[in-house]
């Protein structure tokens, strides 16, 4: 990501947060899972039923599904999948809750990559089914694990080799492939108790949609007409009508918006004619989503859009001119409220043109939101605002000196904002934020 997406990132998150009375945060690691300076853990943290659960590592089993409540005492490993007591687990990944269950990837020697489940307790934590059961390949590869009511989607192999669309229900039997008229399903989405996604087909990569059969796994609009290309992506659902970008042979990547038909899927306004940055949601707000677009007049820049075409329009020229934002700070955190007069420079962290790149994995907490950012005496650390300039600031040093923690999948759950971050006693670990 360039500064332009770098600075528009954060600008959306970090000052679309009312501002309020600066308070005391505290950071602190919540267990040491595997003792020293070693990995004990990373990836995605995921809520189900009260309990977040990720994949650690404690040195001793190898990668495997724990679980916590926040506590050291609650964070503990679910189940040892592997040779018990032996450093070989499954390294759970893409852990994704429907209803009652977490599924995650997970690989093991006998059947390589494959779907795995888990109810949060041991005996309830196993292979779904072996999908690509083929000794040659062994493995399927489960990804984009998504939820769509109670049902699983992903993208698996079989084995052929080749990415097509999957469902789940947790049971081996109820692990099937939808088909095979697309492959290479990405972007899986869901909308209105469907699944939305960009598939290849005939008719090149577009959007498709699924109702979790094969006769209800098809085509939505052949966006880009004939065998060219659409590249659907940056789905995000507002007011009941999913938005999009897409590439339709004429007007660029633009924003599209589809309620799921073919007739009711069209390009919603040709922002930038003539010109195409690479334009990405960053944020939704109230309603309205941010982000940035651009033409040859005003250069890439931040935009807003309620979902009808005069509420769609650009925020502010940060930097006037054709010129994209913003060459005299570099990227750096900005508020804006979704007006001009409210968008502006929360802090110069980096001073100067130099760029302190503030992340765009960030969390909100309170009325405060929270980001990682480089400037030179700390190295990238996280820091939090609440939209004010005295109220961005560092939160911790967690590794001391000139060098970088790496905070990173920043999670909400309850009043707490847990992330996975390093420091040079401990190595990677679960941490948290309690105001």
């Amino acid at each position: 990501m360039g500064p332009l997406g770098a600075v528009l990132a954060v600008a959306v998150v970090a000052a679309l947060v009312a501002p309020a009375a600066a308070g005391a945060l505290t950071a602190n690691r919540v267990k040491d899972i595997n003792p020293g300076a070693a990995l004990g853990g990373g990836g995605p943290l995921v809520n189900m039923g009260g309990t977040l659960y990720f994949s650690g590592n404690d040195g001793v089993h190898g990668g495997e599904l724990w679980k916590t409540d926040g506590t050291a005492a609650g964070t503990v490993m679910v189940a040892d999948t592997g040779s018990p007591g032996q450093f070989d687990g499954v390294y759970p990944d893409e852990i994704t809750a429907v209803g009652s269950t977490v599924f995650f990837t997970g690989g093991d020697r006998t059947h390589g990559f494959e779907l795995w489940k888990s109810d949060g307790t041991a005996a309830g934590t196993h292979l779904v089914k072996d999908i690509n059961p083929n000794p040659d390949f062994n493995s399927s590869y489960p990804e984009e694990l998504t939820a769509v009511g109670d049902t699983l989607f992903f993208r698996a192999e079989n084995e052929w080799n080749n990415k097509r669309l999957w469902k789940s229900d947790g049971t081996a039997a109820g692990t099937v492939m939808l088909g095979d008229s697309s492959y290479w399903p990405v972007h899986l989405t869901s909308y209105e108790g469907k699944l939305f996604f960009a598939g290849i087909g005939p008719e090149g990569d577009e959007l498709w949609t699924s109702d979790g059969t094969v006769a209800g796994t098809q085509l939505v609009k052949d966006i880009n007409p004939g065998s060219s290309d659409s590249h659907p992506k940056n789905f995000v659902n507002i007011g009941g009508t999913l938005f999009f970008y897409a590439y339709d042979g004429t007007h660029g990547q633009e924003l599209w918006r589809t309620d799921g038909t073919a007739v009711g899927t069209k390009r919603f306004r040709d922002i930038k004619p003539r010109w195409s940055p690479y334009p990405e949601f960053f944020a939704l707000h109230r309603g309205k989503i941010f982000y940035s677009g651009g033409n040859r007049r005003t250069g890439g820049e931040l935009w807003k859009s309620d979902g009808t075409q005069a509420g769609t329009k650009l925020v502010k020229d940060i930097n006037p001119g054709s010129a994209s934002s913003d060459e005299a700070h570099g990227a750096e955190v900005w508020g804006s409220d979704g007006t001009a007069a409210g968008t502006r420079l929360l802090q110069d962290i980096r001073r100067g043109e130099r760029s302190s790149y503030p992340f765009t994995w960030s969390g909100s907490l309170g009325r405060r939101a929270f980001f990682v950012a480089h400037d030179r005496p700390h190295g990238g650390e996280l820091w939090s605002s609440d939209g004010t300039r005295a109220g961005t600031r560092l939160v911790r040093d967690i590794y001391p000196g000139h060098t970088e923690s790496y905070p990173y999948n920043l999670t909400r759950f309850g009043g707490t904002l847990f992330f996975w971050a390093e420091d040079p006693t401990h190595g990677f670990e679960l941490w948290k934020i309690v105001p």
